[in-house]
């Protein structure tokens, strides 16, 4: 299964000529009030139990994300919220389903990080809110951390961080993970001039929800991860202009309700496609990405 997603994703992409450079630094950089609107093309095979059907789901989101402020030392504060979602499921036996309704749908989050990815802060912008994003608590996010200094292209360097993400669900997932990143030559996408890397993931996730009574209930599940992922990120913005990331989860899911308890083996296929569409910025008035001018305020 696995393989064929990656066979499914790759087959979908245009894979232009790398532009050669020597070494590569890789970094984020938003300012106070850039705005970026990227479309998020997904799918997952979901098999719950030996002999269960594989449930499939072919999901389309967009993220409405924004810098609202930087601090004097380059922290950024980043707010993220899914503004539309549409999902087309099956099981292999009855007719797909169209799903458009979403818990996570308009639900904002915030977190900060510096230019390297690396969190310090989160939250979310109603504290009793608890819902988890279309992907799960576990699925691939889109700014990753990406470790520090100057790279020569095609070699590699080890991360290893315990990193809170927002973006998937509230109550905040926490993944444990130790990265292996590797440069890749720049490359032309979208219009945009970008700095390539690939990441290799090992992970472990935890995730915990409850909700009060009368209809007391908790879920807790705990993930085995493997993923990868390939990043560009533009070389004069340094914004992610295209991440295609996938993950396998092996996750232990145990719940319960008014007292009776429940624990459920799933494994769950993901691969994603991180498209920026639209940006405004007042950082430029003339840079084009996939033919759509970005607008400067």
């Amino acid at each position: 299964i696995l393989l064929a997603i990656h066979s499914s994703a790759f087959s979908q992409q245009e894979f232009p000529k790398p532009v050669i450079s020597d070494s590569v630094s890789y970094t984020y950089s938003l300012v106070k009030g850039d705005t970026l609107l990227y479309e998020v093309i997904s799918r997952d095979s979901i098999i719950t139990g030996m002999r269960s059907p594989v449930i499939v789901k072919n999901r389309r989101e967009v993220l409405l994300i924004a810098c609202d402020s930087v601090t004097p030392n380059g922290i950024m504060y980043i707010s993220q919220r899914m503004i539309d979602f549409s999902s087309k499921e099956s099981d292999g036996i009855s007719k797909p389903s169209i799903r458009s309704f979403s818990p996570w749908k308009n639900i904002k989050i915030w977190f900060s990080m510096d230019s390297t990815g690396k969190r310090y802060d989160f939250g979310g912008e109603d504290s009793l809110v608890s819902a988890v994003s279309p992907g799960g608590p576990f699925a691939p996010f889109l700014f990753i951390p990406l470790g520090n200094g100057n790279h020569l292209v095609n070699s590699g360097w080890l991360l290893d961080d315990t990193c809170d993400v927002p973006e998937n669900a509230i109550p905040v997932p926490i993944i444990k993970h130790i990265s292996s990143m590797r440069a890749r030559p720049n490359i032309d996408t979208l219009g945009q001039l970008c700095n390539r890397l690939e990441n290799t993931i090992t992970a472990q996730g935890g995730f915990f929800s409850s909700t009060p009574a009368p209809v007391k209930s908790t879920i807790q599940s705990n993930a085995i991860i493997a993923a990868f992922g390939i990043m560009d990120i533009s070389t004069t913005l340094h914004i992610p202009i295209h991440y295609f990331g996938t993950s396998e989860l092996k996750l232990n899911v145990k719940s319960m309700s008014n007292g009776k308890s429940s624990q459920t083996q799933i494994k769950h296929f993901i691969a994603s496609q991180f498209t920026l569409k639209k940006m405004v910025s007042s950082r430029f008035s003339d840079i084009f990405i996939k033919g759509s001018k970005l607008k400067k305020n």
